[in-house]
């Protein structure tokens, strides 16, 4: 009897033959039109010799269908019935397929069979198309009629979600496979020194970064008892400064230092009023002022206690200061009390700026005319 399709296949690939075959007689292929080795009733019969029986089947099949799996590829009767297809195509015309599964790589396939005499589909669900279009041809082979776009549609998902799994294992094995040759062993043991010195390098930076965070806290806890010593600097007089000249130098360098180590960020207001305070005492008005600039426009609170004594002693313009508080009242929502004191500084400013104008009018020389 002539067989319309052949599925030639390695033993150890026998569930997924097994599942193409339901998928060729969902399509309208008859079960008597299939041979495959794997299935009773479709394969060899008990008492036939196994040679002689594939030989005769093959001769006799319209189109040869090849599971391409690397067990396939092992195996030397599955070569065998390659080379025969082969054969049978050039001097018969017989069709043949060639199904590759996702084990194998095409380059390592190349030179086993000529793409103008095999027709090769990759089987995966994500090239869906081109196994839709092995389905198609293959119909139109075995002069079988396609089933309805949606019928057909079903019938492949159907084939793929019985042999996703076993494409898995046909992967996991084929990994393990790689994994287990000697140059690739090689390239592992490798790998783990790269990964292993990584981790050195790795953890010597966390230990570089851990040494920073530490010297950072400590730079910050500095910075916390610095401010708190220096907190009450802007109530000093000028006389206390000049005895605790190099205390006060000292405190003000440090500072400095630990800002530009930690950033601006962490810059406290009211040591910067403190430094002013202290600047200014020391003859560098400009310097001190700009200080006192900064308080005002970061600080929330402000109060005229704080600034007296900065102001006492400071005998410029406050108009830029008085500016920097009004804009304050303009801005963000604050308390009542927060506002009030604001406009508290304001007018005490207010009140300075025109004593400081008023007194730099009455060092003006009067001249007048003589009558």
């Amino acid at each position: 009897m002539e067989n319309k399709v052949f599925i030639s296949h390695s033993s150890k690939n026998s569930d997924i033959a097994g599942q193409l075959n339901s998928f060729f007689m969902n399509m309208g292929v008859s079960e008597d039109d299939i041979f495959c080795s794997s299935i009773g009733g479709q394969g060899v019969k008990n008492g036939d010799e196994l040679g002689a029986t594939i030989s005769e089947a093959i001769r006799k099949s319209k189109t040869l269908v090849f599971l391409i799996t690397r067990e396939f590829l092992k195996s030397t009767y599955c070569m065998q019935e390659l080379g025969v297809g082969w054969y049978l195509s050039k001097q018969c015309g017989i069709k043949c397929f060639c199904l590759v599964f996702p084990d194998v790589k095409l380059s390592d396939v190349a030179g086993f069979f000529n793409t103008a005499i095999f027709k090769v589909t990759i089987v995966k669900q994500t090239q869906m198309e081109e196994f839709s279009c092995f389905a198609e041809e293959l119909c139109k082979e075995l002069g079988v009629s396609m089933r309805s776009h949606s019928a057909q549609s079903k019938i492949e998902n159907n084939f793929f979600a019985g042999i996703n799994s076993m494409i898995d294992k046909l992967i996991a094995a084929a990994q393990k496979e790689e994994q287990d040759r000697p140059e690739n062993q090689l390239a592992r043991l490798r790998e783990e020194i790269n990964e292993k010195n990584n981790k050195i390098v790795s953890l010597e930076s966390e230990k570089t970064n851990i040494e920073a965070g530490i010297e950072k806290e400590i730079k910050e806890e500095k910075l916390r008892c610095l401010v708190r010593v220096t907190a009450s600097a802007s109530g000093y007089t000028r006389e206390e400064y000049k005895n605790n000249y190099l205390l006060f130098n000292n405190m003000i360098e440090e500072y400095e230092g630990l800002i530009e180590a930690l950033g601006d960020d962490y810059k406290n207001n009211h040591m910067e009023l403190s430094i002013a305070t202290i600047l200014l005492h020391r003859g560098e008005v400009e310097d001190a002022y700009r200080r006192f600039l900064y308080y005002l426009k970061h600080e929330n609170s402000v109060f005229i206690s704080f600034l007296k004594n900065f102001c006492e002693a400071y005998e410029g313009s406050f108009q830029e200061a008085i500016e920097i508080l009004k804009e304050k009242l303009k801005g963000s929502p604050m308390r009542f009390t927060e506002a009030d004191d604001i406009q508290d500084c304001i007018t005490y400013l207010e009140g300075k700026e025109a004593r400081t104008l008023l007194s730099a009018w009455a060092k003006i020389p009067v001249t007048g005319a003589t009558i």
